[in-house]
């Protein structure tokens, strides 16, 4: 859960924060809590979601949301269910390299340009 590891929570609020300003509405939710009362089925039926973002690992390590991972490999797409998915590397990595964090931020902006256009 990244509300016990301070520090990713904090990045990705401040991600959340930026995405608010510059694209759609976002917000932090706990993957850990969805998936000990397994409600993936619910939060992933929500109509308004645009574009689920997710450290690579979190995915592989809860089996009830790895059930709803789809990939679309010849278009290096993946997607939770249908809702188009960006997996983030390990967090840590931006706190060892701030610049990655600028190349973050213009892949997100790519990848929400490529979701408007093919809606």
């Amino acid at each position: 859960d990244y509300r016990e590891n301070e520090k990713f929570y904090k990045f990705l609020d401040k991600l959340s924060v930026a995405l608010d300003i510059y694209f759609y509405p976002s917000k932090v939710v706990s993957a850990y809590l969805i998936e000990k009362e397994n409600n993936w089925d619910i939060f992933l039926s929500q109509k308004e979601m645009f574009l689920i973002i997710s450290a690579d690992y979190t995915i592989f390590e809860l089996p009830n949301l790895r059930k709803h991972y789809k990939e679309k490999p010849s278009l290096n797409e993946k997607y939770l269910n249908d809702i188009p998915l960006f997996l983030l590397p390990d967090i840590s990595l931006y706190f060892k390299e701030p610049t990655l964090k600028s190349s973050l931020f213009q892949a997100l902006k790519l990848k929400i340009q490529n979701i408007k256009n093919d809606k």
